[in-house]
């Protein structure tokens, strides 16, 4: 079990950190004229996803799937193929990223959320996660040899780091709003600045991390 729950606690780490589309989305929500009530629907539309990610696999595959079996080496191939994905996904954004004098543009969809009320929000919540990490969580879950309280025990620290980052702001806004924007605004220039970087990097190493554990697996499989 400890194997498991380490694996997605590494996969929930990721989504939360991989996109910084998630996190300037969130910034930019609670910019708007409801920021507490935009920021809570952000996060249930970012939870919903993810949870539902991780049970249409399990559902899918029946909640579990057994080693060395079709199935199996039919996930550790699509593990294998969402890491190469990944990183040719990191390439693409070194190759494309924007001249220095051009970092700090706002991108022309996260200014189209300043407007948006919480059924927006909600909406962007579900679009910004880190899909492959989800399915790779929902992989990982089906194949794992642990009974139910440690199937779920494993879902719990994944939704919970998977959502931890996209989270701390929309506290902030609850718990201290007087001050909560002002340094929601600084973060949300830091990582729109650094937004490329910071995708190619966590991206590449999600990449690896999902290629070298799917044909590691394949290998001994």
């Amino acid at each position: 079990m400890g194997g498991l729950v380490s694996g997605l606690a590494v996969l929930g780490l990721a989504a939360a950190a991989t996109p910084p589309l998630g996190l300037m989305a969130v910034f930019v929500v609670l910019g708007g004229k409801r920021p507490t009530a935009n920021g809570l629907a952000f996060l249930a539309g970012w939870f919903t996803v993810l949870l539902a990610i991780v049970l249409i696999a399990a559902f899918l595959l029946n909640g579990e799937v057994k080693p060395a079996t079709a199935p199996s080496t039919a996930m550790l191939w699509l593990t294998l193929a969402l890491g190469v994905g990944c990183i040719v996904w990191a390439l693409r954004m070194k190759q494309n990223a924007p001249k220095p004098e051009d970092a700090h543009v706002t991108p022309a969809w996260l200014t189209k959320l300043e407007s948006v009320g919480p059924g927006g929000s909600f909406i962007a919540g579900m679009s910004t996660p880190t899909y492959p990490a989800a399915i790779a969580a929902g992989t990982d879950l089906v194949r794992a040899d642990v009974g139910a309280s440690g199937r779920l025990l494993a879902l719990g620290v994944f939704l919970v780091l998977a959502t931890v980052l996209e989270a701390i702001p929309v506290v902030m806004q609850i718990v201290h709003p007087e001050t909560a924007q002002a340094t929601i605004g600084r973060w949300r220039d830091a990582v729109i600045s650094r937004r490329h970087a910071v995708l190619f990097w966590t991206l590449l190493a999600l990449g690896v991390y999902l290629a070298a554990k799917g044909a590691i697996q394949l290998l001994r499989n």
